[in-house]
C-alpha cells in the first residue's frame, strides 16, 4: 500500500509540475552540454585536463559569472595542477557524490568542503561510500550530487547535506548559491557557509527552514529529513542549451552568455548522466541544478508543510461530509446511487488537484492530495455501494407494495418508466373470472365491521392463492368481488388443475390446457376453498342475530373474449382496468347464479374452447346492457364439490 500511494503520489505530481510549467525561456542559468557532438569533435571522454581548463576559461571569456560543474575527477593526472588553478581563478564549483544506500562499500578520491558544523541531523541518511575528486582538487569549492531516484528513475528531493564519518557536505546548488551570491573578493572556504542555520518552520511552513543565503525568499525550505523537493517549473527544452565544443572553437553568440550561471553537464548516452523528468523520459542529471538554481533564484522551491498530514486530514473529512451528504439540492436520497457518488467522488478528487496546481503556482506549496483522493475514492465505493444497496432493497420494497395493488406485470411496467398522462392499452384475448359473495351487504349490516373486513380479506387472499396457482392474476378487487384474468402476461406451465379433473394424472393435459380450463380449475378450487368460511360466518349470524339472514355463497362468472387492457388517467392519478364484453358477460352472469341456482356460469366465447370440462346450456339470455343475447353455459351441480351437498 505505501508504494501504491507513493506511485500515485509521483503521477499526480508530474501532472502538476505539466500544468504549472514556465513556457519562458530562461536565460539566466545556461547549459553547457558535453554531448555527442562535443565528443565527436574534442574526442572521447574523459578529456584531458587541459582541455578542461580551456574550457573553464573560455566561459570567463564569454562573461560567465558563476561555473558549476556537474562532473566528478577522480582520477589524479599530471595536467590536475593546469586545470585546478583554472578552476579557482574563474569561480567554479565542481561535484562529488556520495552513496546513500546501504553498504555500497565504494570509496574513490577524498571528499571535501565539509561543513565547519555538524549536519549530521538533517542529512536523508548516512553515506556509506563515496565518489569523490582526486586530492590535487583541493581547495576547489565543491558540493555533493547525490540524491534519490525513485522508481521511474526520476530525483524528486536532494538531501541539502549528506553525513559520511561524522561530517556533513553540502548540495552542490548550496555551494554555488553560496559562491555566487557571497563576498567574491575573498577565498571561498567551507567557512562561507558557516552562517547557515537551521530552523523550525511552523504548522504552515516546511518542516525545517534552511537560512543565512541572501535569496528573495524566507529561506530553503526542507522536508523533515532535511531533504529539498526539485521544482521542475522550467521544462528542459526552454534552458538555453550550448555546446561544449561551441564554447572551446569559440562558436558562441556574443552576450549570450554574459554574466549568466552556468551548469557544465552532458546528454551524451555513453556518460550515462540520464534521468527520467516530468516533461522527457530521458533527460540529462544537470537540468536538476539547473533546476535548483533557478527555484532559488526565483523564491519558489516549493514547500512541503509540516502540517500536510492534518491537511490531509482535513480535506478527508471536508469530502466525507460532502459525500455523505449530497442533498439537498444536489441529488434526494432516492436518486442516490454508486454512479452520483463517484461523480460527486470524481469532482472532489478534481478540486483537490485543481486545489493543489493553484497551490503550487501562487503560494509555492507542494499539498499531497493523493491519500486524500484515495480516502475519497475508498470511501465514496463503500458508501456508493451501501447506498446502491439500500436503494435496491428500498426499491424491492416499493415495487413489492405496487405489486400488491396492481398487477405483477403491470407494477414491472410502472416501475421501469417514468409517469405520463398517456393512454396506454392494447386489445387482448382474456379469459376472466368475476367471483362476488351474495348476500355479503345483508352481513356487513348485521355484524360487526371488523368481522366483515376480516371475512373479506380470508376471501380476497383465497382467490388470489387460487388464481396464481392455476396461472392467472387478480386484476382487481372491487366491494366484495373479485376480477380474476387469463392472458399472455400470466404461465400457463404454472397451472396446477386439481388431480381428479386429469384423465389418469398425466401432465400432458396440464401443460395442453386453454385459458378457459385453466380459469374454471380456479373457480371450482375457490367454491371449494370458501366453503368452510361461509360456514363460519353462518354459525355467527345463528349465534348473534335474532333475524333470519340469507347464508353467504359464491357466485362466479367465466368468459372469453377480446378486450381493452391497459392505463387511463392523468400522470398525477391513473387507474388500471380491463374493458370489454367478456368482462361485461362474466359480471352479468355472475349476478345470475342465484337466479339459476348454479354457482358457476360459464358464457359461450369461454364454453367453445373447454376442453377439459362439462358444461350444460341454460339457454339464451338478453343480458343488462347488451344488444344481442348471450348463451349461458352452468358448470354441472354434481361436480362443483368433493361432497355431495348442493351448489347452491
Amino acid at each position: 500500500m505505501p508504494n501504491l500511494f507513493a506511485n500515485l503520489e509521483r503521477i499526480s505530481g508530474d501532472w502538476t509540475w505539466r500544468l504549472a510549467a514556465d513556457s519562458r525561456q530562461e536565460r539566466r542559468v545556461v547549459l553547457v552540454d558535453i554531448n555527442e557532438d562535443s565528443l565527436a569533435r574534442v574526442g572521447p571522454w574523459p578529456w584531458p585536463r587541459q582541455t578542461m581548463a580551456k574550457l573553464s576559461n573560455q566561459l570567463a571569456q564569454e562573461g560567465v559569472n558563476l561555473q558549476v560543474f556537474d562532473v566528478v575527477f577522480p582520477e589524479p593526472t599530471p595536467q590536475d595542477a593546469v586545470f585546478r588553478q583554472a578552476l579557482l581563478k574563474n569561480q567554479a564549483i565542481i561535484s562529488q557524490v556520495f552513496a546513500l544506500t546501504p553498504n555500497a562499500n565504494v570509496n574513490t578520491g577524498q571528499p571535501q568542503f565539509a561543513m565547519p558544523k555538524a549536519g549530521c541531523s538533517l542529512s536523508a541518511a548516512p553515506a556509506s561510500g563515496h565518489i569523490a575528486n582526486a586530492e590535487s582538487f583541493s581547495g576547489v569549492p565543491v558540493g555533493h550530487i547525490s540524491a534519490g531516484i525513485d522508481g521511474a528513475g526520476q530525483i524528486r528531493h536532494q538531501p541539502a547535506f549528506v553525513c559520511q564519518n561524522g561530517q556533513a557536505y553540502p548540495a552542490l546548488f548550496l555551494v554555488a548559491l553560496a559562491k555566487a551570491l557571497g563576498q567574491t573578493n575573498t577565498p571561498f572556504s567551507p567557512d562561507a557557509l558557516a552562517n547557515l542555520t537551521v530552523e523550525e518552520g511552523g504548522a504552515s511552513g516546511p518542516r525545517w527552514w534552511l537560512r543565512g543565503l541572501p535569496l528573495p525568499s524566507y529561506g530553503i525550505p526542507l522536508n523533515e529529513h532535511g531533504e529539498v523537493r526539485i521544482p521542475w517549473w522550467t521544462p528542459s527544452q526552454q534552458f538555453i542549451a550550448v555546446s561544449a565544443s561551441d564554447i572551446l572553437e569559440g562558436r558562441v553568440q556574443k552576450g549570450l552568455l554574459d554574466n549568466a550561471w552556468v551548469v557544465v553537464g552532458s546528454t551524451a548516452l555513453g556518460l550515462n548522466d540520464r534521468i527520467t523528468t516530468p516533461f522527457n523520459a530521458v533527460d540529462a542529471g544537470l537540468v536538476v541544478h539547473a533546476q535548483l538554481l533557478k527555484g532559488a533564484l526565483d523564491g519558489n522551491l516549493p514547500v512541503v508543510p509540516a502540517m500536510s498530514g492534518a491537511l490531509t486530514v482535513l480535506l478527508s473529512l471536508s469530502a466525507l461530509l460532502l459525500i455523505r451528504r449530497p442533498s439537498p439540492p444536489l441529488l434526494s436520497r432516492q436518486h442516490r446511487s454508486l454512479g452520483t457518488i463517484l461523480l460527486t467522488a470524481t469532482f472532489l478528487i478534481t478540486f483537490l488537484f485543481g486545489l493543489k496546481v493553484i497551490g503550487l503556482l501562487y503560494a509555492g506549496l507542494w499539498i499531497d492530495v493523493m491519500p486524500a483522493s484515495l480516502f475519497i475514492v475508498t470511501f465514496a465505493l463503500v458508501i456508493g455501494g451501501l447506498e446502491s444497496l439500500a436503494n435496491n432493497i428500498q426499491r424491492a420494497r416499493l415495487f413489492a407494495h405496487l405489486a400488491s395493488y396492481l398487477p405483477r406485470p403491470v407494477a414491472e411496467v410502472l416501475a421501469n418508466q417514468d409517469p405520463n398522462s398517456q393512454v396506454s392499452a392494447a386489445k387482448r384475448n382474456i379469459t376472466v373470472v368475476v367471483a362476488d359473495i351474495r348476500n355479503f351487504s345483508a352481513y356487513c349490516e348485521n355484524r360487526p365491521p371488523e368481522e366483515s373486513t376480516a371475512l373479506l380479506h380470508a376471501f380476497f387472499s383465497m382467490a388470489t392463492e387460487q388464481a396464481e396457482k392455476f396461472g392467472g392474476r387478480v386484476e382487481s378487487f372491487s366491494g366484495d368481488a373479485v376480477l380474476m384474468v387469463w392472458d399472455d402476461d400470466t404461465h400457463p406451465t404454472d397451472a396446477l388443475p386439481p388431480a381428479e379433473q386429469l384423465s389418469g394424472n398425466s401432465l400432458r393435459p396440464i401443460l395442453a390446457a386453454s385459458d378457459p380450463d385453466r380459469a374454471l380449475d380456479a373457480a371450482l378450487s375457490l367454491l371449494r376453498a370458501t366453503q368452510p368460511l361461509w360456514a363460519q360466518s353462518s354459525q355467527n349470524i345463528e349465534n348473534h342475530s335474532a333475524e333470519f339472514l340469507a347464508p353467504l355463497a359464491l357466485g362466479i362468472g367465466v368468459e372469453t373474449g377480446m378486450a381493452t387492457v391497459g392505463s387511463v388517467g392523468l400522470s398525477r392519478r391513473r387507474s388500471h382496468l380491463v374493458l370489454g364484453r367478456a368482462v361485461m358477460v362474466a359480471s352479468r352472469i355472475q349476478e345470475m347464479t342465484g337466479e339459476l341456482a348454479h354457482p358457476i356460469l360459464v358464457g359461450e366465447g369461454a364454453a367453445a374452447r373447454i376442453s377439459r370440462h362439462r358444461v350444460r346450456s341454460q339457454g339464451n339470455f338478453l343480458l343488462e346492457g347488451l344488444a344481442t343475447p348471450c348463451h349461458i353455459y352452468a358448470y354441472p351441480l354434481e361436480d362443483c364439490f368433493e361432497t355431495s351437498e348442493s351448489c347452491a
